[in-house]
């Protein structure tokens, strides 16, 4: 009996994406630089993760588009047949640029890593309960214990609890 294919094991095999970051994906494992075909400018994971974003928050169901992701790990467009792809974005090729752009992807990726745990630790102390302030259970004065919680002087030599 034949099984039928689930719609992610149909877009792996057709290479055919109907979001820019499911296609970035696919295509990260063979490469995470990239040129912009349209002006040679290197990109990297994070530049092109952003962009997905923005375009696959705009995509509607209308959309007949897809992402498309060669072999090589090149990313296009295409209104649905392979013929009519229009390449974005193409692996780069070895050598000093690429060097360049990897390190500036690693700058990139600590930098982010830096904010999202800078924000992890603003969320935690924010919600972390305020800690109620010590009050003194003997007077710094005279030493005495206080025989009140609730006293605001003590009751030996007068002077304020705090």
């Amino acid at each position: 009996m034949k099984r039928e294919l689930s719609t992610e094991e149909k877009m792996v095999l057709t290479g055919h994406f109907p979001y820019l970051a499911q296609a970035l994906t696919m295509a990260c494992r063979k490469t995470v630089v990239w040129r912009k075909t349209n002006d040679g400018t290197p990109v990297n994971f994070l530049n092109i993760f952003y962009t997905a974003q923005e375009m696959d928050a705009k995509k509607t169901p209308q959309d007949t588009y897809y992402y498309m992701v060669s072999a090589e790990g090149a990313i296009g467009i295409t209104p649905s047949y392979e013929y009519l792809v229009k390449w974005l974005f193409i692996p780069m090729e070895d050598g000093p640029q690429k060097q360049a752009a990897l390190k500036k992807l690693e700058e990139d990726y600590n930098q982010v890593e830096a904010e999202a745990a800078a924000q992890e630790a603003a969320d935690q102390e924010a919600t972390q309960p305020a800690q109620a302030p010590q009050v003194p259970r003997f007077c710094t004065n005279c030493g005495q214990p206080f025989q009140d919680d609730t006293a605001r002087f003590c009751t030996n030599c007068g002077k304020p609890r705090w």
